[in-house]
């Protein structure tokens, strides 16, 4: 293991020689990985990596940005703005309740030991689910109101690929994981779909009417985008 300086900060690279024929570096996971023919000089190496350091830093901070975070072995969850501590005990039924800054997860005895975390993960999804029903509910209701439009019902799931849908029968689907972003994030994807509603496109006088009520259109998308990895159980 040696050690790079950048900006007075010092990074260890690993580094491997092998039969290629150039200089190659790679980021992973933060670690930083340096490939170099068998008979190159290290001064050579050193005098690379100098003339990379930008490049390096850039590479190590932009992963960093897409580390997910391991929310359920650090104990702790986001609920909007908040982050949640998790108390998981062992009891007679399987529950979830929330206790103003706490979560108490409650695991039933019966529960086999090698199905544990995966039934804590089910629990607290489903407790999410529940909190993304309640609170889209209040915020369709609202916007709906305001843009005289009206809903048949909504659906909540846990897609990959979306954070919300409006069908052409008036259904909402909104995905749960929006209860992992910031109030302000979640609020624009429930005004999205509802603006739906009257324009089920996406034309002009659509993104007129959401420009109406959203002023920050660009920003919410920005930070789904930026974001979207850490948004997982």
């Amino acid at each position: 293991m040696s050690g790079l300086q950048i900006n007075e900060e010092l990074y260890n690279y690993t580094l491997h020689y092998s039969k290629r024929r150039s200089l190659a570096i790679q980021v992973k996971a933060g670690k930083v990985i340096v490939r170099a023919p068998l008979t190159l000089p290290k001064t050579k190496i050193t005098d690379f990596l100098q003339q990379k350091q930008q490049w390096i830093l850039n590479k190590i901070q932009s992963t960093a940005r897409l580390t997910t975070p391991c929310w359920l072995a650090e104990k702790r969850i986001p609920l909007f703005e908040t982050i949640l501590q998790l108390d998981i005990q062992q009891g007679r039924k399987s529950s979830v309740q929330q206790h103003q800054d706490r979560l108490i997860v409650t695991i039933s005895s019966r529960v086999n030991s090698e199905r544990v975390n995966l039934v804590q993960q089910q629990l607290i999804i489903n407790w999410y689910k529940q909190q993304a029903l309640d609170w889209f509910t209040i915020r369709v209701q609202y916007w709906q109101q305001l843009l005289k439009v009206q809903a048949t019902e909504i659906i909540i799931g846990g897609w990959s690929s979306k954070w919300g849908y409006c069908r052409s029968d008036g259904r909402l689907g909104f995905n749960w994981r929006l209860l992992m972003a910031p109030t302000w994030v979640a609020d624009y994807v429930a005004l999205h779909e509802v603006c739906h509603l009257r324009y089920l496109n996406h034309s002009s006088q659509y993104w007129q009417l959401v420009r109406k009520h959203c002023a920050d259109i660009e920003q919410a998308k920005q930070w789904l985008k930026d974001n979207q990895h850490k948004l997982v159980i």
